[in-house]
This record gives structure tokens, C-alpha cells and sequence, in this order.
């Protein structure tokens, strides 16, 4: 058995958008007495495996690096790794987007590539910075709102496709005058008046009214 150690490892894939699951491959031999491998961002692994991964969270240079000896005698060797910010691809959503004024508009901010930072254009004239805005359109119109979401590695803004419509509110007419209330007939009458014969010639009389008393 010789007592060289020769050390190297494989790196799949090199390059790449954060999280980035790299796998390694020890194509270490010899007379291996210790391993170590060191990732480059803070983790370390000491126990030997012959294919293992690691996920790199956060976008920078990365510098894996490789030593294994017997005895005094040591080996190293160190290679690059490259892992990007996820693009920042901006988008929202907003309701209700037709109404009256005065409309109050939530937006929600959906954005990808995690953004640290909002600017909002609502299309009135008005703006916020907040992630999740609410805004009030009192004015009638037709509003376009734009969103810029950024972090520290980029920007990226959107206009709505379909915008805000905000309608004139118009007060309802007021009721008309009430129509007169019909008066109720009497449930009784006034009696006709009858004629009769009596003895001493024509004789005119009403006849009793209903409830009336004799």
C-alpha cells in the first residue's frame, strides 16, 4: 500500500440560484488516515461518505475545500462555487377593482425572488411602501397601480394588466310624495228617504238607519 494520499472531490452543480443543493463526490485515496471536508459558508463534515450533499442558502462565493493525511503527511485541495440571488419577479393581486367612490382597494403583494423593499404607484397620484397596502379611490376614474419589489441583489416592476374602476357615485332620488289615503265608506248610510200613504195623504219618511237605536 503506497502511503500517498491524493485528495479531489466532484461538484454538482457548481453554479446556481440560492437555495442551491450542491452534491459532492470523494474522489479521495490512499492512505487516509483522517477526512475533513469544509463547505465554505460555516459547516464542516468529519465523517467520510462517498457522495453527500449540502444546500447553500444564501447567494455569494463559495470556497468547499477538501484535506485528508496519515500522519504528518497532508492533502488538500479547494475549488469555487457560485450560487446567485433569485431573480426578483414583482406581482400582486387587488380587490375588489370596480366600485363607487369612495373604493377602498386591498393589494397583496406575491412577489418571488423574496424582496426586502415595495414602492406602489396607484395610478391617483398616490404611493405606498408597505408590502400589503390597502388604498381609498375617491375620485371616478380607470387606475393602472404599478409595483416595484427589490432587495439587495435587483428590481423588478409591474403594471396591472386590468385596472381599478372607480364609478361616480350618484345619490338616489328621493321618494315621491306619498299618494292620498282613500277614505273608507261608512258602514252605514244615510236612509232613503220613502214615501207612504197614510190617511191624511202623503206621508214622507226615512227609513232607520242601520244601528241606530229605536
Amino acid at each position: 500500500m503506497t502511503d500517498n494520499v491524493f485528495v479531489d472531490f466532484a461538484i454538482d452543480p457548481p453554479h446556481g440560484v440560492a437555495p442551491l443543493a450542491v452534491t459532492f463526490v470523494d474522489g479521495a485515496h490512499g492512505a487516509i488516515e483522517w477526512w475533513r471536508f469544509d463547505f465554505g459558508d460555516g459547516y464542516e463534515l468529519t465523517d467520510r461518505h462517498s457522495v453527500f450533499t449540502h444546500i447553500y442558502t444564501a447567494p455569494g462565493e463559495y470556497r468547499p475545500a477538501m484535506q485528508a493525511g496519515r500522519g504528518t503527511l497532508t492533502a488538500g485541495v479547494v475549488k469555487r462555487i457560485q450560487v446567485d440571488a433569485p431573480p426578483v419577479v414583482a406581482s400582486f393581486t387587488m380587490w375588489p377593482t370596480s366600485g363607487v367612490s369612495s373604493l377602498e382597494v386591498a393589494f397583496t403583494d406575491t412577489s418571488a425572488g423574496r424582496p426586502k423593499a415595495w414602492a406602489w404607484d396607484f395610478g391617483d397620484g398616490a404611493a405606498s411602501t408597505e408590502q400589503h397596502p390597502t388604498h381609498l379611490y375617491t375620485q371616478p376614474g380607470v387606475y393602472y397601480p404599478t409595483l416595484i419589489a427589490a432587495n439587495e441583489y435587483g428590481s423588478d416592476e409591474i403594471r396591472s394588466p386590468s385596472p381599478v374602476v372607480v364609478e361616480e357615485y350618484v345619490e338616489p332620488d328621493p321618494p315621491g310624495p306619498n299618494p292620498p289615503t282613500p277614505v273608507s265608506e261608512p258602514w252605514y248610510r244615510s236612509p232613503p228617504l220613502l214615501v207612504g200613504v197614510g190617511l191624511g195623504g202623503y206621508v214622507l219618511y226615512r227609513a232607520a238607519s242601520r244601528g241606530s237605536k229605536r
